[in-house]
C-alpha cells in the first residue's frame, strides 16, 4: 500500500488520497480550506527497515523529553515568527501554567495548549487570544495560529 491519506470536508465526506495531489514543505501545506486530515499511512523504504526503525524511535524519544505527549492537547499552537520561538516568547511572558476554564499553557512546552479538565472550546479560544495579547504587547510581535478553529460559537 502506497503513502495516503483520509481527508474529511465540511460536510462528512471522506476521501482518500495520494501524497503526489498535495503541495508542501516543511509546516506549510497548500489543500482546500473546507478539508482536514483523519488519518495517514506511510510507506517506508524497506531497504532500510533498521534505519527507519531507528530514526523514528529516536524521533519519538526526542518528541516524548520535549512535549507534553499523552496529555490532551492538539500539538504545536502557533506559528514560529520569522527568526524566532513561539514557545520562548510564550514563556518570556510568564505564561508557562496559565489557565483559562480546563485549558493551560504545557509547563513542559509552552506551545501547546492542554486540556487539563474537560476544557471547552471556548476556554482554548480565550487562552489562544489572551496569549496573543501578552505576547504583542511585551514583544509587538503578533502570533499566528497554526491551528484551525472550526465552526461558530453559540
Amino acid at each position: 500500500k502506497d503513502s495516503e491519506v483520509k481527508v474529511i470536508n465540511r460536510h462528512g465526506e471522506v476521501t482518500t488520497k495520494t501524497v503526489d495531489q498535495f503541495d508542501f514543505s516543511y509546516r506549510s501545506l497548500q489543500m482546500p480550506v473546507e478539508e482536514w486530515f483523519v488519518s495517514a499511512h506511510f510507506q517506508l523504504d524497506a531497504t532500510s527497515e533498521d534505519h527507519n526503525v531507528i530514526s523514528i524511535k529516536e524521533l519519538m524519544k526526542r518528541r516524548t523529553d520535549s512535549q507534553p505527549i499523552g496529555k490532551k492537547n492538539c500539538g504545536s499552537v502557533f506559528k514560529n515568527p520569522p527568526g524566532m520561538h513561539a514557545a520562548k516568547l510564550i514563556e518570556e511572558c510568564g505564561l508557562k501554567g496559565l489557565s483559562v476554564g480546563g485549558a493551560s499553557v504545557s509547563e513542559k512546552h509552552t506551545n501547546f495548549i492542554i486540556n487539563e479538565h474537560d476544557a471547552s472550546a471556548d476556554d482554548i479560544e480565550q487562552l489562544i487570544k489572551t496569549i496573543i495579547g501578552r505576547v504583542a504587547l511585551k514583544f509587538n510581535v503578533q502570533l499566528q495560529p497554526e491551528v484551525k478553529i472550526l465552526g461558530d460559537k453559540k
